[in-house]
């Protein structure tokens, strides 16, 4: 009596032929890992070099690449397996993989940063205007001393405008050291935003009659409001443009 004899069990599939017969799902999951990892890149190096906490956000940068790419791997593993649970997955992971990408790429709102930064200059302005009521009309000698002296907290001086900041950070420039309130000039800057604070040409400042307006840098053509048409120079008005001056 013949003994049936059991068969071979086939040949391991070879990885190349698995990736031949899903080329589709191989190359939108490569699409997908080099994004995240030109997106992870940029991140990594918008974080500034003296950041205290930069070591940390690049780490979780990096977690947050690792684990996009391993769920790639997952998912491919899975469309080899079974196409149909595969690519439902593959669809699944690409509108949630693209969420959180557009929550990264998405603009901040650069209007209401700017209400918010000016509102936070007007308050520093106040509190300023009060030490003075109390110190024989003599201006601060700087805005670390309003935070030595509890009337103004660390966070009050820092533009919303700006995320990384390191602790003792103030992103506001003060002229008003050394300076009695009756003894200057109204027109000159008294506060200053930083140049970090906004990716903008101009930046806003308030004079010593708490008059908000715009220090310009950039050239005159460049000007998108008669707030701009201010020249500053060493916080100092210079000159105020007239319409059609050159």
């Amino acid at each position: 009596m013949d003994v049936p004899q059991k068969q071979p069990a086939p040949p391991p599939e070879d990885k190349r032929n698995a990736i031949q017969k899903n080329s589709a799902a191989a190359g939108c999951l490569s699409v997908i890992v080099l994004i995240t990892a030109v997106c992870m890149i940029c991140l990594i190096n918008n974080v500034p070099l003296n950041y205290c906490l930069r070591t940390q956000v690049c780490l979780d940068h990096m977690r947050s690449f690792a684990a996009v790419f391993l769920i790639s791997i997952l998912i491919f593993w899975v469309v080899v397996r079974s196409r149909l649970i595969g690519w439902t997955l593959l669809v699944i992971g690409f509108v949630s993989w693209s969420l959180w990408l557009l929550s990264f790429a998405r603009q901040p709102d650069k209007v209401s940063k700017m209400l918010a930064c000016q509102e936070k200059m007007r308050n520093i302005y106040r509190v300023i205007q009060e030490y003075c009521n109390g110190n024989d009309n003599w201006y601060p000698s700087s805005l670390e001393r309003l935070i030595e002296l509890k009337r103004l907290k660390p966070e009050e001086v820092h533009c919303p405008g700006c995320k990384w900041h390191n602790p003792g950070d103030i992103d506001y420039l003060y002229y008003g050291a050394g300076v009695r309130r009756d003894r200057q000039d109204d027109k000159d800057v008294l506060l200053k935003e930083k140049e970090k604070n906004h990716q903008m040409v101009s930046k806003d400042c308030i004079t010593f009659e708490g008059r908000l307006v715009r220090s310009v840098t950039g050239p005159q053509d460049d000007w998108g409001s008669d707030e701009d048409k201010r020249y500053f120079k060493d916080g100092k008005i210079v000159k105020t443009w007239q319409d059609g001056e050159k």
